[in-house]
């Protein structure tokens, strides 16, 4: 039998991964998010496919070019972004597609579309957000350079 602690601990962890594989998306309304499950994800490989077919020739992992297409501002990426992430809440608290939005109508920047959908996307490769991989990845460069020894050793 688990204590009440264990499972204050097991539900505060399912809110914190909650938290983190879905983003509020504000543009798009009060109760709209950005959220990629392994099917959305999938869509948005096949859409990456479609703009740079030979990208595993150059060298890019899945994540790694939809990040690049997103960052470049590519109009086709932010597209399929919002076709397949552009979810709301319904009434039983899931999340389900937001059809009220007609992509076709929207002129949102497609830089303020590309930092939150970063986010959620390499969680959902990676269990970690955007803004926390950018961190790890920047102090490993920092202790690198500061302990250059431990680099050639390692």
């Amino acid at each position: 039998m688990s204590s009440i602690s264990e499972t204050q601990s097991q539900a505060q962890a399912v809110a914190d991964r909650q938290s983190k594989s879905r983003i509020p998306f504000p543009m798009a309304g009060e109760a709209a998010y950005l959220h990629f499950n392994h099917k959305g994800i999938a869509a948005l490989e096949v859409a990456a496919a479609g703009i740079l077919p030979d990208w595993m020739d150059r060298g890019f992992s899945g994540f790694g070019l939809i990040e690049r297409l997103t960052l470049d501002g590519n109009a086709a990426m932010i597209r399929a972004i919002l076709d397949n992430g552009l979810k709301r809440l319904n009434e039983d608290g899931k999340l389900v597609p937001m059809a009220e939005i007609d992509l076709d109508e929207i002129d949102w920047p497609m830089g303020d579309i590309a930092r939150p959908a970063l986010e959620v996307i390499c969680y959902a490769y990676h269990g970690e957000s955007y803004s926390e991989a950018l961190e790890r990845m920047t102090a490993s460069l920092v202790d690198s350079k500061s302990n250059p020894e431990e680099v050639e050793h390692a």
